[in-house]
């Protein structure tokens, strides 16, 4: 079900961003995700003994896939995707996953940021799905300190 909302795919603050869809399965078993969503991820990553100690995961994003810079856009291919796997996703969660959005956002000027629209937070919340964004200034110079 997208949402009816009117995107500003040229979103001024904006320079660039994504949206990533995160399970973290408590089985470490990032083929069962797909299997059971029906979905196939953009990408996995396997258990790692490197210093980062990385995590099974299971990824779906839209870096790369949509040119838009209104992150409610990239948020809605998502949701769009999985809303009709929610069933295999509240199982995958009883069973110990971990399951966010995570959004890249790099704004343009340091002024204005990523917004999300009253539908958008329904879907979330009726999927249980947290979201978070990891955001960046590219544009605003330092302020440096008078003397």
């Amino acid at each position: 079900m997208t949402s009816s909302l009117s995107y500003a795919d040229d979103y001024a603050t904006c320079l660039e961003t994504h949206s990533t869809l995160r399970i973290y399965p408590a089985s470490g078993d990032a083929d069962l995700v797909t299997a059971l969503l029906a979905i196939a991820p953009t990408k996995t990553q396997i258990k790692s003994a490197t210093p980062y100690r990385r995590k099974p995961a299971w990824f779906l994003s839209s870096k790369g896939l949509l040119d838009s810079r209104d992150t409610r856009r990239h948020i809605d291919w998502i949701l769009d995707r999985i809303e009709p796997a929610t069933v295999a996703l509240n199982n995958l969660r009883c069973a110990g996953a971990k399951i966010d959005i995570f959004s890249y956002w790099v704004s343009r000027s340091g002024d204005g940021g990523p917004m999300l629209s009253p539908s958008q937070l329904k879907r979330l919340a009726a999927m249980e799905i947290e979201i978070g964004w990891d955001v960046y200034f590219a544009g605003r110079e330092k302020i440096q300190p008078k003397a």
